[in-house]
C-alpha cells in the first residue's frame, strides 16, 4: 500500500475513532449551546462587532428551531432584522440603494412583523426608480407599522407615500414657468385624488394647497378657496410658508371678483418670496376702487 493511501486510511480510523469516542449531546446540553451562542452574539452586538453579531444571532435561531424554542428563535431573528435593518441604512445614507435594498428584503424576510425594513424598501426601490413596488411596499409599511403599533414607523411611511404624490402634483403644475394649462391641473387633481384614496394616509396642508392651485387653474375659484381655507386649517409651518395658501387664496378672490376678500388674503401673503407679487396685487386692486 502506497505511503498516501496508508496516511488517507490513517486519518479516516482517527475521524472514525473520533466520533466514537464524541459524547452523545443531551436535549439539555443542546439547549445550553444555543442560548450561549445566542447570549455570545449579544455580547458581540455590544462590542459593535455587528457582523459577528448578526450571524451569531442567525445561528442562534436556527439551533433554537431544531430545539423547538420559537422564542427564543423569535428573538433572534427580530435582533437580526434590527440588523439588517441598520446595515441597509447605512447603505441608503450612502446613496448605495441596490444594497441597501438587498439588505431591507432579507430584513423583510427574517422577521415580516418588524416594520422598518419595509419602510427602507420602499424608499430604495422609489430611489431606483421602481415607483409602483415602491408605494406598494410602503402601503405594507403602513399596515405592519399599524399592527406593531410604531407610530413612528406609520408616520415615515405616511410620509413617504404624501410626498411622492406631492412631488408629482407640484412638478406637474410646475409646468410653463408655473402657468398650468388645465390639461395640467387635471393631471395634478388626479395625483392628490389617488393619494386620498390610499387607506391611512392623511392629507396635510400642502395637499390642499395644491388642490387650491389647480382648481384655480380650472376656473373653479369657489372651489379653490375652499380648499385654501382646508390648507390654513392644516398648516402648522412658518409664516413664509403660509403665505402662499393666502396668494393663491387672494389669486382666486381676485378672479371672483371679490376684491375685499381678495386684499385680505393678499395682506397675509405678505412674507419671503410672496411679498412683491402680493404687493403689486394690492396696488392694483387699490387703484381699482
Amino acid at each position: 500500500m502506497q505511503k498516501g493511501n496508508m496516511r488517507a486510511v490513517l486519518l479516516l480510523g482517527m475521524a472514525l475513532l473520533a466520533v466514537v469516542l464524541t459524547p452523545v449531546t443531551t436535549r439539555a446540553q443542546q439547549a445550553d449551546e444555543y442560548k450561549k451562542v445566542f447570549n455570545q452574539a449579544l455580547e458581540d452586538a455590544k462590542a459593535k462587532q455587528y457582523q459577528k453579531a448578526y450571524d451569531g444571532f442567525l445561528k442562534a435561531a436556527q439551533m433554537a428551531k431544531q430545539a423547538n424554542d420559537q422564542d427564543v428563535a423569535q428573538k433572534a431573528l427580530r435582533i437580526v432584522a434590527q440588523l439588517d435593518y441598520n446595515f441597509g441604512l447605512r447603505a441608503y445614507r450612502n446613496e448605495q440603494y441596490d444594497k441597501a435594498l438587498e439588505h431591507y428584503t432579507k430584513g423583510v424576510e427574517h422577521d415580516p412583523s418588524y416594520p422598518k425594513n419595509y419602510l427602507g424598501k420602499g424608499l430604495a426601490l422609489l430611489k431606483l426608480n421602481r415607483i409602483d413596488e415602491g408605494l406598494e411596499t410602503l402601503k405594507q409599511a403602513l399596515a405592519v407599522s399599524k399592527e406593531a403599533q410604531d407610530r413612528e414607523s406609520l408616520q415615515a411611511a405616511e410620509k413617504a407615500i404624501r410626498d411622492h404624490y406631492l412631488y408629482l402634483a407640484s412638478s406637474t403644475l410646475a409646468r410653463n414657468g408655473g402657468n398650468p394649462n388645465p390639461s395640467d391641473a387635471r393631471e395634478a387633481i388626479g395625483y392628490l385624488d389617488e393619494l386620498l384614496q390610499i387607506e391611512d394616509v392623511s392629507p396635510d396642508a400642502d395637499v390642499y394647497y395644491y388642490y387650491a392651485e389647480a382648481l384655480k387653474t380650472l376656473g373653479e375659484y369657489q372651489k379653490s378657496v375652499e380648499m385654501a381655507q382646508k390648507a390654513l386649517e392644516l398648516h402648522r409651518g412658518s409664516r413664509t410658508d403660509k403665505a402662499k395658501i393666502y396668494f393663491v387664496m387672494g389669486e382666486a378672490y381676485m378672479l371672483m371678483g371679490d376684491k375685499e376678500k381678495a386684499r385680505e388674503a393678499f395682506s397675509n401673503a405678505l412674507y419671503g418670496s410672496y411679498k412683491a407679487p402680493a404687493e403689486h396685487y394690492l396696488s392694483q386692486l387699490s387703484s381699482s376702487r
